[in-house]
């Protein structure tokens, strides 16, 4: 029956009418979850993928199209969006373990408030300096960049994150 953008003080009202203002004996833990973004009818929210493979890419790019008609997107942020998600996984995966056991590249799309869409790409290896300095390689964050409205790129010991933000009016940027 709660209406707004507060979830802190839809946990508030809740618990106050659970408890009918009483003092607790024990602890007690409330979550709200707050859905976001307005996709089509049965359309899923969010998409999330865990790729342990390059042969994973298909699939994902095919899942990823999917979500994409599914939230309505038009040609143009759809294409940066398989383009700009497949360059950044296929870095995942081909970079981020580099000289240590394989590991996961994680894939999380989800349409924010305001139409745009984010795409967050995580590993849990370590970014190799240098790497994007090879000749004919290093393009993938330079064409990240050409595809999407916003890069974060976010390097630590415990692995790397990489947001982009891809408008739903976006027209389709050069490929490289």
């Amino acid at each position: 029956a709660q209406r707004g953008q507060d979830a802190q003080r839809w946990c508030d009202l809740l618990l106050a009418e659970m408890t009918a203002g009483q003092a607790l004996a024990d602890d007690v833990v409330i979550a709200c979850l707050q859905l976001r973004g307005s996709p089509a009818a049965g359309a899923p929210q969010t998409l999330r993928r865990t790729l342990g493979h390059p042969d994973d890419l298909a699939l994902t790019r095919s899942a990823v199209r999917q979500w994409a008609a599914g939230q309505q997107l038009p040609a143009g942020p759809a294409e940066a969006l398989l383009a700009a998600t497949g360059e950044a996984l296929a870095n995942a995966l081909e970079h981020a373990y580099h000289g240590q056991r394989p590991g996961p590249a994680e894939l999380t799309l989800a349409r924010l408030p305001d139409g745009r869409i984010q795409a967050e790409i995580r590993d849990h290896g370590r970014w190799r300096q240098g790497a994007h300095n090879r000749g004919d390689r290093g393009s993938g964050l330079m064409l990240m960049h050409q595809m999407a409205d916003e890069v974060i790129l976010d390097i630590s010991r415990r692995g790397t994150r990489l947001v982009l933000i891809i408008s739903a009016d976006r027209a389709p940027g050069p490929p490289g």
